[in-house]
């Protein structure tokens, strides 16, 4: 049996890094993202749902390994997800937690629903464990995994993964710059509540390597008039307790209270000697200042070719962009069909109308089917076709039927000009999203 153990092991390993930990580089979700996505598309479309019906949901039809709350919540907090009740809070000294999922309420957002969920019948779908069919990845526009305000993390076997977030409108000035549409290259931040004091360099080699340490710096105010000092943020990663780590607070030369509220961090220091307090505010600032320097090591390991790879955030938009473009021409391809069809079977109509009124008034023919069949004859159209042109539509339907292809044809032709243009076709609707307001949504 210990001959077996490593390759059990790695097997094991396998598929953990590509089913639990890591996000896929063609949409940027991981698997129980995407499935918490694809439940609440399927059950809380609109409506907003029991947070813990999504979670029973997700378990019982697509994710049977625990329950998937904790990244329900990190969705909604991500704005990904609309929720409705206490989603916990990470500012402050003390972040708190969520409510327990029955006390909370979920549903789709807006923006998720177009961008990831408009051409969903279009990608591969496969069975999962469960028997339940679910698709291989969303036919998103961006990475989900760069959208948030909060650092991507994951933790397999081997490998950990530390994602940044991006502004949408800086995601599409860079993937503009990246398709030479836009001829001056935007050096783009991550989202962070600190400066990020990285230079150009450093954010340049995130962009296209995926992995760069990017230094930051926390944020302070000043007021040195009423002895105080206000925290606004400090780098990730690092406890307040780093804060406490100095003989002015061991000898009570400052105190401090928590004012945080309304998602922002507000943590005031304030002198509470009488004496030297020009002396002890300058200590205090300096040991602030100090403290609140540090840096972000990004990674951005994702699955890629079944396997865990570094991989560079401009690769990935352009992933992600050449897949929404090849579904469009699906899609655009599929609706010419369609219309094609469309065409046909008005020309079928046009043929079988003139006859229509008159064969099924006939009070010597009783069958239905004969009646077809004395149409099919007279009109020179198919029997199948007849029985077909039946079948959809009521007698009273197809006597009122405008057979005019022209509205029909004036479309198709839409389709075929989009598909000639398929690129310009496709930047329109990145334009029509690039300044979606999440905070704004429903």
């Amino acid at each position: 049996m210990d001959k077996f153990i490593p390759t059990l092991y790695k097997l094991y390993a396998d598929y953990t890094n590509k089913f639990r930990a890591f996000p896929v580089v063609l949409d940027g979700l991981k698997y129980s993202e995407r499935r918490i996505l694809l439940s609440t598309y399927q059950i809380a479309r609109t409506k907003l749902k029991k947070s813990a019906t999504i979670d029973g949901h997700t378990i019982g039809n697509f994710h049977p390994h625990s329950s998937v709350y904790s990244t329900i919540v990190q969705l909604v907090n991500r704005k990904l997800l609309d929720g409705q009740g206490s989603f916990g809070s990470n500012i402050g000294i003390e972040p708190c937690g969520a409510s327990a999922s029955r006390y909370t309420e979920v549903k789709l957002s807006k923006f998720i629903d177009k961008t990831c969920f408009e051409f969903i019948d279009y990608v591969p779908w496969y069975k999962n464990e469960l028997g339940q069919k679910e698709p291989e990845t969303l036919p998103t526009m961006f990475p989900i995994c760069f959208l948030g305000k909060f650092i991507g993390q994951g933790i397999g076997v081997g490998f950990k993964t530390l994602i940044p977030n991006y502004e949408l409108k800086d995601l599409h000035k860079r993937l503009m710059w990246l398709l030479k549409v836009e001829k001056e290259k935007p050096t783009i931040k991550p989202i962070s509540d600190c400066h990020i004091t990285a230079t150009n360099v450093e954010l340049e080699r995130l962009l296209t390597t995926g992995e760069a340490k990017i230094d930051v710096k926390g944020k302070l105010r000043e007021s040195r008039r009423t002895g105080k000092i206000f925290l606004k943020a400090w780098p990730p990663f690092k406890s307040f307790e780093m804060f406490l780590k100095s003989p002015l607070f061991d000898n009570a030369d400052v105190g401090y209270i928590d004012m945080s509220a309304n998602g922002q961090t507000n943590i005031v220091f304030e002198i509470t000697k009488k004496r030297n307090v020009n002396v002890i505010y300058d200590a205090l600032l300096k040991f602030l200042n100090e403290k609140i320097i540090g840096s972000i090591p990004f990674k951005n390991n994702v699955v890629k070719d079944d396997l865990v790879k570094c991989v560079g955030i401009d690769e990935m938009f352009l992933t992600t962009f050449n897949n929404y473009v090849r579904i469009n021409k699906v899609v655009l391809n599929q609706k010419i069909v369609d219309c094609q069809g469309r065409i046909l079977e008005l020309g079928k109509l046009e043929k079988i109308k003139p006859h229509l009124a008159i064969i099924m008034g006939q009070t010597d023919i009783i069958e239905i089917d004969e009646k077809m069949e004395r149409i099919s004859k007279l009109s020179d159209v198919l029997l199948d076709d007849v029985k077909y042109l039946f079948g959809k539509y009521r007698i009273r339907k197809l006597l009122k039927i405008d057979t005019d292809t022209t509205e029909v044809f004036n479309e198709m032709e839409i389709h075929k000009e989009n598909l000639k243009g398929i690129t310009a076709f496709v930047l329109n609707k990145y334009d029509e999203i690039k300044d979606w307001n999440f905070e704004e949504e429903d």
